[in-house]
């Protein structure tokens, strides 16, 4: 096994999942302490992303009856786009909206239209779909490779639709926020990542991409993977620790012992730690 080519070509939408972040540290919030790995909210028949990329503003300087030099500044307007699915999951309105889903009887229901609106929820939120490899002269052109599309941040807005004899669509509009840090919690800089600041990150994965996170509690001192998706190989697993009473994020990954089921950080994770596991699947 090894990394992939840097030129890949994607197609489709498999599948998507949001992550609650805390409020404060806008670090994933897996809930309470436990070894049974948090995988997010899947956003379920997913169909498509769409996102709108503004270029850089033109600017033309002008004399002399025309244009003498171009120059560019950064664009007015962030990344911004949208998230098409095929079914209604009250759940994941609730997680976005704050809106509760509310038991009448047998009935299950949540409101729409509310005053919440304008105030939803950040998230983190990451997407990845099918790709093969076309690097030219690859030893390797036309394998599967998968692309991974990651959001520290999103505001992700549920759109109310209305009725129809037509496929069904459930439009969201998504804001990705601007932030400093990866979903996992390790800070850009400009020696690693060549920027400070970003709104997101794309990455190609040779196997399925999947991001699990726990709590601790200064007990437990090992966590499992999710069982149905065990890593491919312990090469292919990252892990971070964030240390909650000093505020920062560690890379773990050299010095946890991992199996392709279970992940023991090289230290026990104390109350309200977390840890988070990114890694590829079969």
């Amino acid at each position: 096994m090894a990394a992939p080519n840097p030129v890949w070509t994607p197609v489709g939408a498999r599948e998507a999942r949001i992550f609650a972040l805390d409020s404060g540290t806008q670090m994933i919030e897996p809930g309470s302490a436990s070894a049974t790995p948090y995988e997010g909210i899947q956003v379920s028949g997913l169909k498509e992303l769409q996102l709108n990329d503004p270029e850089p503003q033109q600017i033309f300087h002008m004399g002399d009856d025309g244009i003498f030099s171009v120059d560019a500044l950064p664009p007015t307007e962030a990344i911004t786009g949208s998230v098409m699915t095929g079914k209604i999951a009250a759940d994941l309105e609730a997680a976005l909206t704050g809106n509760k889903v509310v038991t009448i009887g047998e009935m299950k229901g949540i409101g729409i239209g509310t005053n919440n609106k304008g105030s939803e929820i950040q998230v983190g939120m990451y997407f990845y779909r099918q790709a093969q490899d076309t690097q030219p002269g690859s030893l390797t052109f036309g394998a599967r490779r998968w692309e991974f599309i990651v959001f520290p941040s999103v505001l992700l807005i549920p759109l109310e639709p209305g009725m129809g004899g037509t496929d069904f669509q459930k439009a969201y509009t998504l804001r990705p926020q601007i932030t400093s840090k990866h979903l996992w919690g390790i800070t850009y800089t400009v020696a690693t990542d060549g920027f400070t600041r970003a709104q997101g990150s794309k990455w190609v994965t040779q196997y399925k991409p999947r991001l699990v996170a726990w709590k601790g509690n200064n007990v437990l001192t090992q966590f499992n993977l999710p069982t149905d998706y065990p890593a491919v190989s312990t090469d292919k697993m990252n892990i971070f620790v964030f240390d909650a009473s000093a505020g920062t994020v560690s890379d773990d990954t050299s010095g946890a012992t991992l199996t392709t089921t279970t992940v023991d950080p090289s230290t026990t994770p104390d109350v309200d730690d977390i840890v988070i596991c990114v890694f590829e699947h079969a």
